[in-house]
Protein backbone atom coordinates (compact mmCIF):
# COMPACT_ATOMS: atom_id res chain seq x y z
CA UNK A 1 0.00 0.00 0.00
CA UNK A 2 2.46 2.32 0.77
CA UNK A 3 4.50 1.94 -2.62
CA UNK A 4 0.97 2.39 -4.63
CA UNK A 5 0.48 5.48 -2.33
CA UNK A 6 4.40 6.83 -3.22
CA UNK A 7 4.52 5.92 -6.83
CA UNK A 8 0.48 8.12 -6.92
CA UNK A 9 2.46 10.71 -5.15
CA UNK A 10 5.14 10.58 -7.05
CA UNK A 11 3.28 10.77 -10.33
CA UNK A 12 1.01 13.70 -8.93
CA UNK A 13 4.19 15.59 -8.00
CA UNK A 14 5.60 15.36 -11.59
CA UNK A 15 1.77 16.06 -13.39
CA UNK A 16 1.72 19.42 -11.08
CA UNK A 17 5.04 20.45 -12.00
CA UNK A 18 4.67 20.08 -15.82
CA UNK A 19 1.50 21.48 -15.23
CA UNK A 20 3.33 24.71 -13.96
CA UNK A 21 5.80 25.02 -16.29
CA UNK A 22 8.48 23.24 -14.35
CA UNK A 23 11.04 20.42 -15.38
CA UNK A 24 10.36 17.24 -13.69
CA UNK A 25 13.08 15.40 -12.44
CA UNK A 26 14.87 12.51 -13.26
CA UNK A 27 15.81 9.35 -10.99
CA UNK A 28 19.16 8.02 -12.08
CA UNK A 29 20.37 4.82 -11.50
CA UNK A 30 24.14 3.33 -11.91
CA UNK A 31 24.98 -0.42 -12.16
CA UNK A 32 26.41 -1.35 -8.75
CA UNK A 33 27.85 -5.33 -8.39
CA UNK A 34 27.25 -7.00 -5.33
CA UNK A 35 30.00 -6.42 -2.40
CA UNK A 36 30.16 -10.66 -2.09
CA UNK A 37 33.35 -11.82 -0.73
CA UNK A 38 36.85 -11.54 -2.99
CA UNK A 39 37.49 -14.82 -4.29
CA UNK A 40 40.43 -15.92 -5.60
CA UNK A 41 40.67 -16.74 -9.26
CA UNK A 42 43.48 -18.51 -11.52
CA UNK A 43 45.82 -18.14 -13.48
CA UNK A 44 46.81 -14.51 -12.39
CA UNK A 45 45.13 -12.23 -15.50
CA UNK A 46 45.92 -8.08 -16.08
CA UNK A 47 43.07 -7.38 -18.66
CA UNK A 48 42.05 -4.02 -19.96
CA UNK A 49 38.04 -2.85 -20.20
CA UNK A 50 37.29 -0.99 -23.17
CA UNK A 51 34.37 1.14 -23.13
CA UNK A 52 31.60 -0.63 -24.73
CA UNK A 53 30.16 0.09 -28.15
CA UNK A 54 26.41 -0.15 -28.47
CA UNK A 55 23.78 0.98 -31.38
CA UNK A 56 22.80 4.33 -30.80
CA UNK A 57 19.50 3.67 -29.44
CA UNK A 58 21.72 2.10 -26.17
CA UNK A 59 24.05 4.00 -26.20
CA UNK A 60 22.96 6.95 -23.38
CA UNK A 61 21.47 8.09 -20.39
CA UNK A 62 17.92 6.88 -21.43
CA UNK A 63 17.02 3.43 -20.13
CA UNK A 64 15.36 1.51 -23.25
CA UNK A 65 11.79 0.09 -23.46
CA UNK A 66 10.32 -2.34 -25.59
CA UNK A 67 6.81 -2.56 -26.53
CA UNK A 68 4.74 -5.51 -28.07
CA UNK A 69 4.45 -3.91 -31.39
CA UNK A 70 8.27 -4.00 -31.44
CA UNK A 71 7.89 -0.31 -30.74
CA UNK A 72 11.22 1.48 -29.22
CA UNK A 73 10.79 4.36 -26.54
CA UNK A 74 12.31 5.22 -23.10
CA UNK A 75 10.91 5.99 -19.73
CA UNK A 76 10.44 9.23 -18.59
CA UNK A 77 11.72 10.64 -15.40
CA UNK A 78 14.08 7.62 -14.65
CA UNK A 79 17.60 7.27 -16.78
CA UNK A 80 21.08 6.02 -16.05
CA UNK A 81 23.69 8.19 -14.45
CA UNK A 82 25.98 8.29 -17.33
CA UNK A 83 25.43 6.64 -20.69
CA UNK A 84 24.45 2.69 -20.48
CA UNK A 85 27.90 1.65 -22.05
CA UNK A 86 30.06 3.33 -19.34
CA UNK A 87 27.50 2.05 -17.00
CA UNK A 88 28.48 -1.73 -17.92
CA UNK A 89 32.32 -1.02 -18.03
CA UNK A 90 32.16 0.58 -14.73
CA UNK A 91 29.84 -2.62 -13.75
CA UNK A 92 32.50 -5.20 -15.04
CA UNK A 93 35.70 -3.41 -14.03
CA UNK A 94 34.13 -3.14 -10.26
CA UNK A 95 33.12 -6.53 -10.47
CA UNK A 96 36.52 -7.73 -12.05
CA UNK A 97 38.31 -6.04 -9.25
CA UNK A 98 36.16 -8.21 -6.37
CA UNK A 99 38.47 -11.19 -7.22
CA UNK A 100 41.54 -11.37 -6.30
CA UNK A 101 43.74 -12.39 -9.74
CA UNK A 102 42.26 -10.30 -11.90
CA UNK A 103 44.08 -6.51 -12.12
CA UNK A 104 43.07 -4.04 -14.40
CA UNK A 105 45.36 -2.63 -16.94
CA UNK A 106 45.51 0.79 -18.89
CA UNK A 107 47.66 2.00 -22.12
CA UNK A 108 50.20 3.89 -19.35
CA UNK A 109 50.27 0.74 -17.55
CA UNK A 110 50.81 -2.19 -19.26
CA UNK A 111 53.21 -3.46 -21.64
CA UNK A 112 51.17 -3.63 -24.81
CA UNK A 113 52.77 -6.25 -26.72
CA UNK A 114 51.26 -8.14 -23.22
CA UNK A 115 48.43 -6.29 -22.80
CA UNK A 116 45.22 -8.26 -23.21
CA UNK A 117 41.97 -6.49 -23.77
CA UNK A 118 38.48 -7.38 -23.51
CA UNK A 119 35.97 -5.47 -25.97
CA UNK A 120 32.46 -5.64 -25.60
CA UNK A 121 29.84 -4.60 -28.49
CA UNK A 122 26.11 -3.92 -26.48
CA UNK A 123 23.78 -5.38 -29.34
CA UNK A 124 20.71 -5.12 -26.97
CA UNK A 125 20.04 -3.41 -23.32
CA UNK A 126 16.06 -2.87 -22.86
CA UNK A 127 13.28 -3.17 -20.89
CA UNK A 128 10.69 -5.36 -22.38
CA UNK A 129 6.86 -4.54 -21.65
CA UNK A 130 6.55 -1.95 -19.15
CA UNK A 131 3.29 -3.63 -18.06
CA UNK A 132 5.19 -6.85 -17.44
CA UNK A 133 8.84 -6.32 -17.82
CA UNK A 134 11.59 -8.28 -18.38
CA UNK A 135 15.15 -6.71 -18.46
CA UNK A 136 17.06 -7.96 -21.97
CA UNK A 137 21.56 -7.86 -22.36
CA UNK A 138 22.82 -9.23 -25.25
CA UNK A 139 26.72 -8.89 -25.98
CA UNK A 140 29.71 -10.15 -27.72
CA UNK A 141 32.84 -9.31 -25.49
CA UNK A 142 35.69 -10.65 -27.45
CA UNK A 143 39.27 -10.92 -25.56
CA UNK A 144 42.00 -9.70 -27.81
CA UNK A 145 45.88 -9.30 -27.44
CA UNK A 146 45.74 -6.46 -30.37
CA UNK A 147 46.73 -9.11 -32.86
CA UNK A 148 45.02 -11.85 -32.11
CA UNK A 149 41.33 -12.66 -30.94
CA UNK A 150 42.26 -14.64 -27.94
CA UNK A 151 38.35 -15.61 -27.20
CA UNK A 152 35.09 -14.59 -27.88
CA UNK A 153 31.93 -15.47 -25.92
CA UNK A 154 28.35 -14.45 -27.03
CA UNK A 155 26.24 -13.56 -24.12
CA UNK A 156 21.97 -13.27 -23.81
CA UNK A 157 20.24 -12.76 -20.37
CA UNK A 158 16.68 -12.10 -19.65
CA UNK A 159 16.63 -11.51 -15.99
CA UNK A 160 12.21 -10.79 -14.45
CA UNK A 161 12.06 -7.71 -11.85
CA UNK A 162 10.79 -8.94 -8.82
CA UNK A 163 8.24 -6.26 -9.18
CA UNK A 164 7.09 -3.98 -11.95
CA UNK A 165 8.87 -0.79 -10.52
CA UNK A 166 12.25 0.71 -11.51
CA UNK A 167 14.76 -0.07 -8.38
CA UNK A 168 13.75 -3.52 -8.79
CA UNK A 169 13.86 -3.37 -13.01
CA UNK A 170 17.64 -1.57 -12.27
CA UNK A 171 18.36 -4.67 -10.06
CA UNK A 172 17.23 -6.83 -12.67
CA UNK A 173 19.80 -4.74 -14.67
CA UNK A 174 22.42 -5.75 -12.28
CA UNK A 175 21.78 -8.98 -12.14
CA UNK A 176 21.71 -9.65 -16.34
CA UNK A 177 25.47 -7.80 -15.69
CA UNK A 178 26.48 -10.08 -12.93
CA UNK A 179 25.41 -12.97 -14.96
CA UNK A 180 27.65 -11.52 -17.87
CA UNK A 181 30.46 -10.89 -16.09
CA UNK A 182 30.74 -14.58 -14.38
CA UNK A 183 30.04 -15.85 -18.20
CA UNK A 184 32.84 -13.46 -19.16
CA UNK A 185 35.27 -14.87 -16.52
CA UNK A 186 34.27 -18.60 -17.36
CA UNK A 187 34.86 -18.14 -21.29
CA UNK A 188 38.61 -16.47 -20.02
CA UNK A 189 38.79 -19.76 -18.05
CA UNK A 190 39.27 -17.74 -14.62
CA UNK A 191 38.25 -19.99 -12.24
CA UNK A 192 37.48 -18.64 -9.01
CA UNK A 193 36.99 -20.09 -5.37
Amino acid sequence: MKKHTRLTFGLLATLMLSACGGTPTTDLYVLRPSDSASLRCTPPMAIQIDRPVAAEEFASKKIAVMFSDSHLNYYTGAGWASSFPDQLRDYLQQDFLNHDGITLATDDTADSKKLRTLSITIQEAFVENPDAPRVHLRMVAVLHDGEHVLKQVRINEVVTPTENHMPEIVAAFDQAAANSSAKIRDALHLRCK
